[in-house]
């Protein structure tokens, strides 16, 4: 993970600013800060690499982590994260989500840290119809993990244009992590691990809507 210093023309002021992007090569960080509203032509500044620290090191170490040569800080930063939140690695359709996004994040980032910060990204619009498309995932079992390419998107879209002014549904909707739409209700596990809570969906949209929702899609 290398940071790129890129000059562009910002679309929505017509004045070019200077930006740190975040990637692994300078077409791929392009790409995302044109995603970010910005325009041609781009001029690249500066180029860093920022190695892992002696004691980023030592900790990865210690977990019995292996790091790679070309490892940068972010890197080692989201393979201890992952192993201390006992996370997991995100499913292909969620990285392509959040690159078509155009976020910043560590090819090593854990699934539960990317579900965050995919949620805390989307504007509230896209943050609705993210929400139901989790729910809907979680209801029908569907695996597709990339809201921009399901075959319902535009459904998913159609209920956050009715929910945008449902004043309880967002303030209900920026209570929750991006980590905690991935279940819904309790989760029991066996072997004497203890259960584990996760929130219900809000009372304002019921069970009964969503299943009906399900059904007809």
């Amino acid at each position: 993970m290398r940071h790129f210093e890129i000059r562009a023309l910002y679309s929505q002021t017509n004045r070019k600013r200077t930006v740190i992007i975040m990637d692994d090569d300078k077409e791929s960080a392009i790409e995302k800060i044109k995603k970010k509203g910005y325009l041609e032509p781009f001029e690249l500044l500066n180029e860093y690499f920022y190695p892992p620290t002696k004691e980023q090191l030592k900790y990865a170490k210690s977990l019995g982590i292996r790091v790679p040569k070309d490892a940068s800080q972010e890197d080692v930063s989201e393979m201890i994260a992952r192993m201390v939140n006992n996370d997991s690695a995100p499913n292909p359709e969620l990285f392509e989500f959040a690159n078509e996004i155009g976020l910043d994040f560590s090819g090593y980032i854990g699934k539960k840290a990317l579900y965050n910060l995919v949620f805390f990204y989307l504007q509230t619009e896209d943050k609705i119809a993210f929400f139901i498309f989790c729910v809907y995932r979680w209801l029908s079992d569907d695996r597709n993990g990339n809201l921009n390419k399901h075959q319902h998107r535009e459904l998913f879209y159609d209920f956050a244009k009715q929910q945008i002014n449902n004043k309880k549904f967002i303030e209900s909707l920026y209570e929750y992590k991006g980590e905690e739409i991935r279940f819904f209700g309790k989760m029991k596990f066996t072997d004497d691990v203890r259960p584990v809570e996760h929130r219900p969906i809000f009372a304002d949209i019921s069970i009964r809507n969503l299943h009906f929702f399900v059904h007809v899609v």
